[in-house]
């Protein structure tokens, strides 16, 4: 497999699963506010209904009576557009991920490797690589403490078996109490850790093959097809 072809495959598959966790991330995030706010509108509208029929139900002037009927008709609760506007965000979402990772895959499999890299492939595959830093460090920590925060109860609990261990001390000790957040903070820490470390990988890595490629290159072209060292012809 050549270079290029290798550059494409680690493109694609990187690029690939973060845009898809963030994909994920997102529209568990936007159908659950979608959710929330959908039932808020409902809760609001029924309060709205049962007030405006209290105030006909007592209204005895003829023409103000048919102006709060006409405002009890204009109350609409919320339509299948209002339940799920989020799927529009997530397939924007997804057209801007897997487009860019896309361009960019075109643009190298469609390069002259013979050909130095000019400045503007450089700008292009750096506003690509910029754009999917700011996804992992960015959405995809942002969009996990949103959906912890509101899936996740925040009420504590003790690591066991610290209880037993602080009993030893004191009867009544409760332990080495955690809440949930605290988790939550280790999970999105250690991500940050993770990436962190992987985006050094790669830039060494980035640095370090072309030198490699190139003393491999050279060490070929000293050998014979059988192996053996070549001696360069006397002039």
């Amino acid at each position: 497999m050549s270079t290029k072809a290798k550059l494409i495959l680690a493109m694609i598959v990187i690029g690939g699963t973060i845009a898809a966790i963030n994909t994920a991330l997102i529209f568990v995030y936007q159908r659950d506010q979608a959710q929330s706010n959908v039932e808020q509108t409902e809760a609001s509208n029924k309060q709205r209904r049962a007030s405006l029929e209290e105030q006909i139900a007592d209204e005895g002037d003829a023409d103000k009576k048919a102006e709060l009927e006409a405002e009890l008709a204009g109350i609409k609760d919320p339509g299948w557009i209002d339940s799920n506007d989020y799927l529009v965000m997530t397939a924007w979402i997804v057209v801007a991920q897997f487009g860019m990772l896309a361009a960019a895959a075109i643009a190298l499999w469609r390069r002259d490797e013979s050909l130095p890299l000019t400045w503007g492939e450089a700008v292009f595959y750096g506003f690509v690589a910029f754009g999917y830093l700011i996804i992992v460090n960015g959405f995809i920590p942002h969009y996990i403490i949103k959906i912890w925060d509101v899936n996740v109860a925040a009420t504590p609990f003790t690591v066991w078996p610290t209880r037993d261990i602080a009993r030893l001390y004191n009867e009544n000790a409760l332990g080495w109490q955690w809440n949930w957040r605290a988790v939550r903070d280790m999970i999105v820490a250690g991500w940050y850790i993770v990436t962190l470390l992987l985006m050094y990988i790669v830039w060494y890595w980035a640095q370090e093959y072309p030198k490699r490629q190139a003393q491999r290159e050279a060490t070929a072209d000293s050998k014979s097809p059988y192996g053996r060292p070549m001696l360069s012809a006397e002039k």
